[in-house]
């Protein structure tokens, strides 16, 4: 370490201003401050010096560790806005931009009626999920109407290329206008015509599915929509709600009528695996490798098979009556145009009958 040098300690020079009675003989500049004088510091050795330099450079260690470790503290903690006791991180450490997840565009809207509430569905998901992205009206109202296709696009060409637009900033209005176009006004009495004529043909919970999606279009308390429910459902179904007390609230009766539909499907199949079928219950009599006379029959002849043997009287009445063919049974065509009948050409049906004639 390198010692330090001693240097004499000059004392100030006294300001005229504030002693205007002494003369300049009293004050002079190479004249050393008195060691009664109450202003001089007093001169220290080297080892106060250095044990004042060590303390120094200790308190400098403890300083910088404790701003190291509230480093740390604010950097493994992220700053929540709203909260009263993260006010002091926040004026440290600048809030990272949340990042906003990637959901798939909306389907186009080219002016089909039908569509157009799914299509305003999809839209306001993406504007509550990427709510930084489109944040303003503006901005919402772009979104659409890069989206709209063929008439409706049409109508919305002049919002889209004019600047001053008043719809182009009002997200409201321009909903407005939109529904007022495109939305469906029948809507709501087409879902009354097909909740009533919808019965389970199906399982519960397809059935139920299809009832939820109408009962929404309509304004309908709990109630009715348990006996709607309730009395569209299969009479299996129902008997076994009967039985075990029907629930009282709408999501409860669906998931009642849910469970009870499967369990019995579910016994059915099991009923279908313990029970065996009907070829395989039925007794295979032995082969004793000898025919029995009394169950060979006679069957008709085809092409592949010999010519046929004569027919009963009745037989040939059947046939005529039915016009059907007098030599192998088959409609569409008569003895002498008959394909099975060996060594005759096949014939048409009017030539074979103008033969008979």
């Amino acid at each position: 370490m390198v010692g330090l040098s001693r240097t004499p300690v000059v004392s100030p020079r006294p300001n005229p201003a504030i002693l205007p009675d002494l003369h300049d003989d009293d004050v002079r500049e190479d004249q050393p401050q008195s060691p009664e004088d109450p202003l001089a510091e007093p001169e220290l050795t080297m080892q106060e010096l250095t044990a004042q330099f060590r303390a120094l450079q200790r308190e400098n260690s403890t300083i910088m560790r404790e701003n190291a470790s509230i480093r740390r503290t604010l950097a493994a903690r992220s700053p929540t806005p709203g909260r009263p006791d993260d006010e002091p991180y926040n004026r440290f450490v600048a809030p990272q931009p949340r990042r906003e997840p990637r959901i798939p565009s909306p389907e186009l809207f080219h002016g089909v009626v039908s569509e157009y509430q799914n299509f305003m569905t999809q839209c306001t998901l993406t504007f509550a999920v990427c709510t930084q992205t489109y944040a303003g009206d503006k901005e919402k109202v772009l979104f659409i109407l890069a989206l709209l296709r063929g008439d409706a696009l049409k109508w919305a060409r002049e919002i889209a290329t004019d600047e001053k637009h008043p719809l182009r900033t009002n997200y409201t209005a321009f909903k407005k206008e939109l529904d007022n176009l495109y939305l469906d006004r029948n809507l709501k009495y087409a879902a009354e015509d097909k909740l009533m004529r919808l019965y389970q043909t199906k399982s519960a919970a397809a059935y139920a599915v299809e009832f939820q999606s109408l009962v929404a279009l309509l304004d309908l308390n709990d109630a009715a929509k348990c006996l709607l429910f309730y009395w569209h459902l299969k009479p299996d179904v129902k008997d076994s709600i009967v039985t075990v007390g029907r629930e009282t609230t709408f999501p409860s009766l669906v998931d009642q009528a849910v469970n009870i539909d499967q369990r019995k499907y579910q016994r059915t199949l099991e009923e279908r695996k313990s029970t065996p079928s009907s070829s395989s219950s039925r007794p295979v009599a032995p082969s004793t490798g000898r025919s029995d006379p009394r169950q060979s029959t006679p069957t008709p002849p085809t092409s592949s098979r010999g010519p046929r043997g004569p027919l009963s009287t009745d037989e040939k009445e059947r046939r005529r009556v039915n016009n059907l063919c007098h030599y192998c049974g088959d409609p569409g065509h008569i003895g002498t145009a008959c394909p099975a009948r060996p060594n005759r050409p096949s014939i048409s049906l009017a030539e074979s009958r103008f033969a008979e004639k």
